[in-house]
């Protein structure tokens, strides 16, 4: 349970857990819920309600009373304007993510080492042709996803796109 410690009518400490020796209460007074509300510790509730993390949020209000501090929560939709905001965000979040995994796993199976050995002719086209096919598949997934994310309507359809990523590529 939390606690808040309140003085002439404001919460001046807390919300917290009261250890075993915290300002005005030590280990015996823990025991006496009575007690520790003359000492000025209240219980804090703070119940939230089930709500549509995707759609709504919740605001509070805190409520003193002589028994303890309350926050009487409300649950409110996103504004369009909000939600926007927020689809626009978790779209750029989740095509970043999309890009470095892409990156990273053309990177693991084709170092920068072995693409600029096929770039500068080091390496035949037995060895840069399926390399530079694999790595094309890695970017057009990934841009398929992007597009996807654009596309997205909701923050669960965002959440939705995961990529399928071309067969697993053999390290040179």
């Amino acid at each position: 349970m939390l606690y808040c410690l309140v003085e002439e009518g404001s919460i001046t400490q807390g919300p917290g857990r009261l250890p075993m020796s915290w300002r005005n209460v030590s280990g015996l007074n823990l025991l006496d819920i009575d007690k520790l509300k003359t000492l000025g510790w209240l219980p804090y509730i703070d119940v939230k309600p089930e709500h549509d993390k995707d759609t709504q949020h919740i605001t509070g209000s805190r409520v003193i009373t002589k028994d303890a501090v309350t926050i009487n929560n409300t649950v409110n939709d996103y504004t369009e304007e909000q939600m926007a905001a927020r689809l626009f965000s978790a779209q750029t979040a989740r095509k970043k993510v999309i890009r470095k995994e892409a990156k990273t796993r053309i990177e693991w199976k084709y170092p920068n080492w072995a693409q600029r050995n096929v770039a500068m002719g080091v390496y035949g086209s037995d060895v840069g042709d399926p390399m530079k096919a694999k790595i094309a598949a890695m970017i057009t997934e990934s841009n398929s996803c992007e597009d996807a994310v654009d596309a997205a309507e909701t923050l669960q359809a965002v959440r939705d796109v995961t990529p399928d990523w071309p067969i697993e590529m053999e390290v040179l």
